[in-house]
């Protein structure tokens, strides 16, 4: 089974076409708003793995838990042949919704003999605050 070296959350994700080289840009550990419930800005949780033998496939998906506890399937990749050593995948969100404020974790999972084991989570928390007045 392939093996997660690590996981992160950011904005924007930038790979230089001549050199393979990866840039990832604003990471995200918190956000604040004034206004509940609230659409989470475009967002990318970056993955990387190590395979453990020569053109082995993972299938991964990600999982968004809440505050409160509830659990929502963001998305669920194609089989990916890991014809490399190590491998990185990056999977952008688009209109994630934040009901409450809290602690909020994105599962990162994948199947192995068709069982879901989480490989890593990664967390943003959402920090609710009054608007000020004027």
């Amino acid at each position: 089974m392939a093996k997660m070296l690590w996981a992160l959350v950011c904005a924007r994700c930038i790979v230089d076409r001549q050199t393979n080289l990866v840039s990832y840009i604003d990471a995200i550990e918190q956000l604040t708003t004034s206004e509940l419930p609230v659409t989470l800005p475009p967002f990318n949780v970056c993955s990387f793995w190590k395979r453990e033998q020569a053109d082995e496939v993972l299938k991964i998906r990600h999982t968004l838990v809440t505050p409160s506890g509830s659990r929502e399937l963001l998305d669920e990749a194609q089989p990916i042949v890991l014809n490399r050593l190590r491998h990185r995948i990056t999977t952008a969100f688009l209109g994630v919704e934040a009901q409450e404020a809290g602690e909020y974790r994105v599962d990162v999972e994948v199947e192995v003999d068709t069982e879901w084991t989480t490989a890593a989570s990664v967390y943003i928390d959402i920090i609710f605050k009054e608007a000020e007045e004027d």
